[in-house]
């Protein structure tokens, strides 16, 4: 029973009555778009621009990436840490090596063309059960070139799980509690229990894209949305892909 015991059980017990009127009642409130003046396309002929201004705030030092990966790839059939997984790629890197290299590959870009060398920081987000082996993936691999202080993982907490009726605690034995990493809502929890806040603002970090593993599309710290973000002098962005049919 030590997880149970350590675990914040008010907090737990919060954040299920918090969801319980939604599930019982299944209301969906009323969703309006965004105004258009808040959305723009990657075709935009003002996207050159904020490439542009966007590779400047790399080139400076002033961009990072948080990388959202606490969870196993268990739905591919393995325990690894999704990050790790061949997906199936000509040339069978991994989710993390495809990340890293990109990182570096607009580092270099960067550097060409505004003057400046900055690095972006790597931050990845583990959990208890994908600390040790994402570690030493990347120690194993030199952090695939990227340097080893720019490469920083933080293991998120975890909240035991309960039951979706009765919100009470599940057990996978008579004295352990099932747990799960806390979700993306303890993003911010973790950052800032780890003095990882602390950490970007003494590195001079203003940006940080926050992506998730299994996002294997994303251009992690893309400057044309950095530099849109930077534009429109928005506090947060999302950048997605709109549906086509």
């Amino acid at each position: 029973m030590k997880n149970v015991r350590a675990a914040d059980l008010e907090l737990v017990s919060k954040l299920y009555q918090s969801c319980e009127p939604q599930l019982s009642e299944r209301e969906l409130k009323s969703i309006q778009p965004y105004p258009d003046s808040l959305i723009d396309s990657s075709s935009s002929p003002k996207s050159s621009s904020w490439f542009e201004k966007g590779l400047s705030a790399i080139s400076l030092g002033k961009v990072c990436v948080v990388l959202l990966s606490g969870g196993q790839g268990t739905r591919l059939g393995s325990s690894l840490p999704k990050g790790m997984l061949d997906i199936g790629l000509p040339s069978h890197k991994s989710i993390f090596q495809r990340f890293a290299e990109y990182i570096l590959k607009l580092e270099l870009l960067a550097a060409d063309r505004c003057g400046h060398t900055g690095s972006i920081p790597l931050y990845i987000l583990t959990s208890i059960s994908t600390t040790q082996e994402v570690n030493k993936f990347f120690k194993d691999n030199n952090n695939f070139g990227l340097l080893s202080n720019n490469v920083i993982i933080i293991e998120q907490p975890s909240l035991p799980c309960v039951s979706l009726d009765t919100g009470e605690v599940l057990m996978v034995s008579a004295k352990d509690a099932a747990t799960s990493p806390n979700g993306n809502g303890g993003l911010i929890d973790a950052l800032r229990e780890n003095n990882t806040l602390s950490n970007m603002d003494e590195r001079g970090i203003r940006y940080i894209h926050v992506v998730g593993v299994d996002n294997v599309l994303t251009r992690v710290a893309d400057p044309s949305f950095i530099g849109y973000v930077i534009s429109m002098n928005a506090p947060c962005g999302s950048e997605s892909i709109g549906l086509t049919r």
